[in-house]
């Protein structure tokens, strides 16, 4: 006989009781469809039995909580159920657990009173012995205790986004905010900032912010690219079942602690219809096939859903329902380079052979090295290192520099991070060195002149130089690339021309990360998306020209005095 639906039973020992009490408190995934109702759209109260999407998002938090504090940035698709299950994780907390205080802050108050309707409906139903004294029940606040104060003293409130100093003087534990792209812009930033400090930096809470995408820019986008960690699911293996990477933003903050998670539309079961008799694919779904591993009737409902959901629009599909976090921030610019190889050679970059970090001019092996390496040096080649230079500050761009084999063109290695210029003119030094002696051309716009300085004063033996006009004297040296209004379109086209015929040889999954993200904006310029990075791209892009325009040189051992001193043996660009 089981009591109330608890699923206690009459023959069960103390301590089977108290394994199983354990197992409510601590499992929600066992938890949640034994003692929670949720409402069908057909209108039926049926028990909460968790989806694909929702049962990946608790794996990832588990794992995450292992490591560190909870802290993510979800973007996700259109009704996965991402915050019903964030609301019954919460319900659980509070209402299992003393002295825990929940919150969900939505964008209006449609939403707010939906999601409490919800946590209501999660109470109401849940059997007696899992369902502890209230003392404050209305709109917004429940708040699990009697009227002694000597209950649980537990509550879970919900809140609508539009109020400055939300959460003042609070203590939260759990902290959901949902659908944060859609925030008024005019309060969002003083919102977090109150509501943010109530969170104890502890390991039994929780930050969670969420949302589909609503453009580039704003809190949302900058938050999810700007996270440390990233769990994103790419694909679906042969066996229909969600391929998770995790990898590390080289660019994050070293203190960020936040975690960005990306559900594509295809890993929710329910996203599927079965097509009609003599469905054929079309070229694009043929692609998108193989790149995802997604089926007919998942192929079929996107069909369905862009011509009668989204107004025959697949820019407001992606928007929507998106396959990558690309395909979500739509942009008003006009992609540079053809997104759907760049997706296919991003999906299938080879990983380093080897990574490294460089202390004191050493190159150290380190598994996490911003100095990545696809081809160790070969004897009797050339190679050159195009060296895009940042400021070095935590916020902004990062410095990068792309290593190509000057015969080839093939991409050998890369070094991508954030640094003081004058020490990344010692890596570009020792990555220089570590090449065969490489023809280094940092460009010399603001702070790559401080680079170009250091790497002049240390006599590394090829700098790249051009000679320029000086009237009404004779044309002089300048050392470095000049990156401007005119030779930005020259390089770029360069890499467009490589990318289009295939002869690019580039390897790096983040340089091509940064290529779907590269646009001509409204304002004419080749850049990349707000709060994204183009900096492996202009690399890259320096360094494909330079090939161009450079003659392989016949290699000897290098004498540093050979090369500062002689004049360049070609007008334009050459070796020093």
């Amino acid at each position: 006989m089981t009591d109330a639906g608890t699923g206690i039973t009459e023959g069960m020992t103390e301590e089977e009781i108290i394994k199983h009490v354990k197992k409510c408190r601590r499992d929600l995934a066992f938890f949640a469809p034994r003692f929670l109702k949720v409402q069908t759209t057909g209108g039926d109260m049926v028990p909460f039995t968790l989806n694909r999407p929702q049962r990946l998002l608790l794996h990832i938090f588990d794992e995450i909580r292992k490591k560190r504090l909870l802290r993510v940035v979800i973007l996700k698709g259109r009704r996965m159920g991402v915050s019903t299950l964030i609301s019954a994780w919460f319900y659980q907390r509070t209402a299992l657990y003393p002295n825990r205080y929940a919150m969900q802050v939505t964008h209006e108050p449609q939403a707010s009173e939906f999601i409490f309707k919800m946590v209501k409906r999660y109470y109401d139903f849940c059997p007696a012995a899992f369902r502890p004294a209230v003392r404050a029940n209305n709109a917004r606040l429940m708040e699990f205790n009697n009227k002694e104060g000597t209950g649980l003293n537990s509550a879970f409130r919900v809140a609508t986004a539009g109020k400055d100093d939300l959460g003042s003087g609070q203590l939260i534990h759990f902290l959901h905010l949902s659908e944060l792209a859609k925030y008024p812009p005019e309060n969002t930033d003083t919102l977090l900032t109150s509501v943010l400090q109530t969170i104890p930096k502890k390991s039994n809470t929780a930050i969670i912010f969420e949302s589909t995408a609503k453009g580039i820019g704003g809190e949302f986008h900058d938050r999810f690219w700007n996270a440390k960690y990233r769990v994103w699911i790419k694909r679906l293996s042969k066996d229909g079942n969600p391929i998770m990477e995790e990898t590390v933003n080289p660019l994050a903050d070293e203190l960020n602690d936040y975690t960005s998670v990306f559900l594509p539309w295809f890993v929710f079961e329910d996203n599927r219809m079965v097509p009609p008799q003599g469905f054929v694919r079309t070229r694009d779904e043929a692609e998108l096939a193989k790149r995802y591993g997604i089926d007919d009737e998942q192929l079929y409902w996107r069909r369905y859903t862009i011509s009668n959901e989204c107004r025959g629009s697949l820019e407001t599909f992606q928007q929507e329902h998106p396959a990558t976090p690309e395909e979500a921030f739509l942009g008003t610019g006009r992609p540079v380079f053809d997104n759907t190889k760049v997706s296919l050679l991003r999906d299938h970059a080879p990983p380093p052979i080897a990574r490294y970090e460089i202390l004191g001019g050493n190159v150290i092996a380190a598994a996490q090295g911003r100095f990545k390496v696809w081809k160790e040096p070969q004897p009797g080649h050339a190679y050159i290192i195009a060296a895009d230079v940042a400021e070095g500050l935590l916020k902004g761009d990062a410095s990068a520099a792309v290593v190509i084999d000057h015969r080839s063109g093939e991409q050998v290695a890369e070094w991508h991070g954030k640094c003081d210029p004058d020490e990344y003119a010692q890596f570009l030094l020792a990555i220089g060195k570590r090449y065969n002696n490489a023809l280094i051309a940092p460009e010399r716009n603001n702070h790559g002149l401080t680079v170009v300085t250091h790497l002049f004063s240390a006599k590394y033996p090829y700098l790249y130089c051009e000679m320029v006009p000086d009237p009404p004297g004779k044309p002089r040296k300048r050392y470095g690339w000049q990156t401007s209004s005119a030779t930005r379109p020259l390089i770029i086209d360069t890499l467009i021309k490589e990318e289009r015929e295939g002869t690019h040889g580039l390897k790096s999954a983040e340089l091509f990360g940064e290529m779907l993200s590269f646009k001509i904006q409204d304002n004419g310029k080749y850049e990349a998306d707000a709060n994204r990075h183009d900096d492996l791209v202009i690399a890259a892009a320096i360094a494909k020209h330079l090939r161009q325009v450079t003659p392989l040189p016949a290699m000897r051992k290098a004498k540093p005095r050979d090369a500062l001193h002689a004049p360049a043996r070609r007008k334009g660009g050459n070796w020093a």
